[in-house]
This record gives C-alpha cells, structure tokens and sequence, in this order.
C-alpha cells in the first residue's frame, strides 16, 4: 500500500473546505481520506468516486463525480511525493487531456 500524507491550506477553489482549517489528504490503493482540522473530521472517498483527475501550472486536479474538487498544490510536493501520487492517480482513475 502507497500512503502519502498531504498538508494543504484552504482554497478558495473548494467550497467544501472549512474556512480558516486545513485539510489532510491520505492517498492510498483505496482511495483518498481527507482529515479536516481542527475538527478532524475524517471522509473516505473510495477511487471509483472519482471522475477525473490533470494536472494544470501548479495544482492537481482530482474531480469527484458529485463535483467536488481536490486541489494539490504541486509545490507542495518532494519529487518523490509528486510520483507516487501520479502513479496511484494514473492506476485508478480516468486522466484527462485538457485540464483549465
């Protein structure tokens, strides 16, 4: 099983994200549980939930198929991080071309 564990700050992009919190991603060979601080609550989206995902300047985009968006900030990211996240993004869900 590849975990990565994925810090990011709130983004204006997602209006599901709690405001002035941060978010933790967990991918996995399941899928992404995202962990919301400070309430800690704790989601599992299984890879299936997810339609697409692309990479556009410095963000991956990852598409639920209810719209919602996981925003990662490539920067964000070790070069070994970035891979390993590509590879399991590529292994389960459906890449799309154009992304914008």
């Amino acid at each position: 099983i590849i975990r990565e564990s994925l810090w990011l700050d709130y983004n204006a992009f997602d209006s599901w994200f709690v405001k002035n919190g941060t978010i933790e991603y967990i991918f996995d060979s399941d899928g992404v549980t995202t962990i919301f601080e400070p309430e800690y609550v704790t989601s599992k989206y299984k890879w299936d939930a997810f339609q697409w995902w692309c990479v556009f300047k410095n963000y991956i985009y990852l598409q639920t198929s209810t719209k919602k968006i996981v925003l990662v900030k490539k920067s964000n990211l070790t070069p070994e991080d970035y891979e390993s996240l590509i590879s399991l993004l590529s292994t389960h869900v459906q890449q799309k071309e154009i992304c914008h």
